[in-house]
Parts: structure tokens; C-alpha cells; sequence
């Protein structure tokens, strides 16, 4: 006589069940995580995912620290052939002669960071005080390197020093994150540190900007906080008291248009001695990001 099998169609059953709750469970922990870190919000591409995970590369890295005495004798000896190596000038680069500038004025001692004469063939380019100054939150900083480069990018001549400030601002903050990719691509730590100081603060410019915008602050709060942490954002609050209209244009000038120009790492314009505009590809910059 045959005898019948027991089934396994009891295990079968609860295999089938056990599944779903698998799903549901880890759609419920991915929604927790939302809630508890933020950061998880921020998965998507765009400018808050980049700056969010480049925040997280810096959090891991000890500070670096730019002095004076380098600022004047030997970044700018490092920093100008690197114009020449990127193909950015049509003969050889000119290399910067650093001063520093100190202000009164609350809007030129708080936001600007350098600034050079276009129309004097000197080289001569000046970097804020506050970077020399032991005392200030901004001394040795790390974006002393940043504010370099870009005059020394302007100090270059053609579209760099250009008479439309929208533009030439522009093209010359490009250029300067290409020749310190380019640096950092080399092995420098600076221009690393550096490159990646920029572009978190670039990307927190542009949503920063988007809020201006649309009214709602609040994803740039948030970004902000998750940044900087939990405490009183005390430029923007100087901003609303003072008028948003300056801080727009700022903000269109080196976040915004910088922003959208690096998506294709290239963009148009005149080195000095070109007769017509041409494209500059930022190969550096995309290979600097891409591995990151």
C-alpha cells in the first residue's frame, strides 16, 4: 500500500507571506532613516546630493591651512603655469603679484575676497586681509587658494578680464576650477582640499539661490544645517535685514551659472590674442568629480 507524503505546503504558504513583509519592512526603515538622517533625502543627483557627500569626504580629512608667506612667494609660482598646461592662455601665463587689501567697509571686508585692475598689465592681485588675520574666522583658510587662482585667472587677460561682469566672472571662476582640478588631479592636497571646498559651497549657493527665488528657505536651511550643523546662520539673516538683491546677484555671478556650465565641463570664451570665441573642455574637473 502507498503510503501518501506528508506536503510541504505549510512552509510553502508562510515563504509567501514572509516575502511581503520583507518588502514592507525595508520600505518602513528606508522611511525611518528619512526621518532620523535627513541626509538620506538628498539620494537623488543634483547640487545637495554633491554637497552633502563632499561634506562627508572633508568631515574624514584634517584641514589644511594656506600662510601668508606661501600666498606671496609660492603659490603663485605653482599656481600660474598651470594656465599655459590647461591651454586657458594663448602664450605663456602671467604669474600674480599678491598683496593684500584691508577695508572699513562692511560689504568689501565681509565679501570680497579678492579683486585685481583689468586694465593694468601689472599682475598685481589683491587677496582680503582677513586671510593674514590671526584673529579672524577666515585666516589661513583653505579658500585663500580658491580666491588665487580665480585673479590670477583674471589677470590673464581676454574674456577673463572681460567688461560684462556677469560673463567674465563666469568663464574666469571655471577656468579656476579647472586649473585647480587639474593641481589636484596632480596630487596636490591643497588644490584638493580646496577644489572640494568650492564646489560644497558652490552647490549650497545654488539651492540657496533656488529658495531666494521660490520663498521657501527651507531646503536650504536643512542642507545648511546638515552641513554646519544646528546654530544661527548669521549671513543670511545679515542678507534679509540688509536686501536679497545683492545676495542674488552674488550668487548668480560664482554659484548658479558656474553650476550649470560645469554639467557639460566645457564652456565658450576668448583667451587673450584669440580673434573669435572658442570651447574650453574641463576635463580635469570631470575627471576629479567622477572620482570622488
Amino acid at each position: 500500500m502507498n503510503k501518501r507524503k506528508p506536503t510541504s505546503q505549510g512552509s510553502v504558504n508562510r515563504n509567501e507571506w514572509i516575502t511581503p513583509i520583507l518588502v514592507v519592512g525595508g520600505i518602513f526603515l528606508i522611511l525611518l532613516g528619512c526621518v532620523f538622517c535627513p541626509d538620506l533625502q538628498y539620494a537623488a543627483k543634483g547640487p545637495e546630493a554633491l554637497a552633502l557627500k563632499i561634506d562627508r569626504i572633508l568631515d574624514k580629512e584634517k584641514p589644511l591651512f594656506i600662510t601668508e608667506e606661501s600666498l606671496v612667494q609660492y603659490w603663485p609660482k605653482e599656481v600660474a603655469p598651470y594656465f599655459g598646461y590647461e591651454m586657458l592662455t594663448n602664450g605663456d601665463p602671467k604669474t600674480p603679484i599678491v598683496s593684500f587689501f584691508d577695508s572699513d567697509d562692511p560689504f568689501q571686508c565681509f565679501h570680497v575676497l579678492g579683486f585685481t585692475f583689468t586694465f593694468d598689465d601689472s599682475g598685481k592681485i589683491f587677496l582680503n586681509g582677513r586671510y593674514r588675520n590671526p584673529v579672524s574666522p577666515r585666516y589661513q583658510s583653505i579658500e585663500a587658494l580658491v580666491t588665487l587662482v580665480h585673479e590670477t585667472a583674471h589677470i590673464q587677460g581676454g574674456d577673463f578680464s572681460g567688461m560684462d561682469p556677469q560673463t567674465c566672472e563666469k568663464v574666469t571662476h571655471l577656468a579656476a576650477l579647472e586649473v585647480l582640478a587639474a593641481m589636484a588631479n596632480h596630487g596636490n592636497k591643497y588644490a584638493r582640499q580646496a577644489l572640494l571646498t568650492e564646489v560644497r559651497d558652490i552647490c549650497t549657493g545654488v539651492v540657496m539661490l533656488k529658495g531666494i527665488k521660490s520663498g521657501d528657505m527651507a531646503p536650504y536651511k536643512r542642507l545648511i544645517g546638515l552641513i554646519k550643523g544646528k546654530g544661527d546662520n548669521k549671513s543670511l539673516r545679515r542678507w534679509q535685514q540688509t536686501g536679497l538683491d545683492k545676495l542674488e546677484d552674488i550668487l548668480s555671478k560664482y554659484s548658479a551659472t558656474v553650476y550649470d556650465d560645469w554639467q557639460d565641463f566645457q564652456f565658450t570664451a576668448s583667451a587673450e590674442g584669440d580673434k573669435s570665441p572658442r570651447t574650453f573642455i574641463m576635463d580635469d574637473l570631470k575627471a576629479f568629480l567622477e572620482n570622488l
